[in-house]
C-alpha cells in the first residue's frame, strides 16, 4: 500500500515561484507517494527549517512547521525526500511500528 505525503521540493532551473507579495519562493509542494516497505530512514530536515525560517517555502505554510527526511531504498541505491511533517508524525503516516527491532 502506498502512503500520500507531502513533499517540499526545489525549483530547479531558476523558475521559482512568486509570491503574492512579490517575494521569489525558492521551494515548492507536491504530493508523492511513498511505499512504506521502502523507508529505511527518518530525520529531522534542520536545513529546511532554516530554508522554512528564511522565507524561501511557500507563504501559505505555518512558521512551526518541521520537515522530515525520508531515505527510501532504491535496490543499489536511495533517494532523499523531504517531507512536511516531525518525523513521528511521519513514521505514524507510514504506519510503522515503534519500538526495538528483535533480532
Amino acid at each position: 500500500m502506498l502512503i500520500k505525503l507531502v513533499e517540499v521540493y526545489e525549483n530547479k532551473g531558476g523558475s521559482a515561484t512568486t509570491t503574492l507579495t512579490g517575494e521569489k519562493n525558492e521551494y515548492s509542494l507536491r504530493e508523492v507517494y511513498v511505499n512504506p516497505d521502502h523507508v529505511v530512514c527518518l530525520r529531522t530536515d534542520e536545513l529546511m527549517q532554516q530554508n522554512h525560517v528564511a522565507g524561501l517555502l511557500p507563504e501559505k505554510m505555518h512558521e512551526e512547521l518541521s520537515f522530515t527526511k525520508v531515505h527510501i531504498n532504491r535496490g543499489h541505491s536511495g533517494i532523499n525526500i523531504t517531507v512536511v511533517g516531525h518525523p513521528a508524525l511521519v513514521e505514524e503516516s507510514l504506519g510503522r511500528q515503534k519500538g526495538l527491532l528483535q533480532g
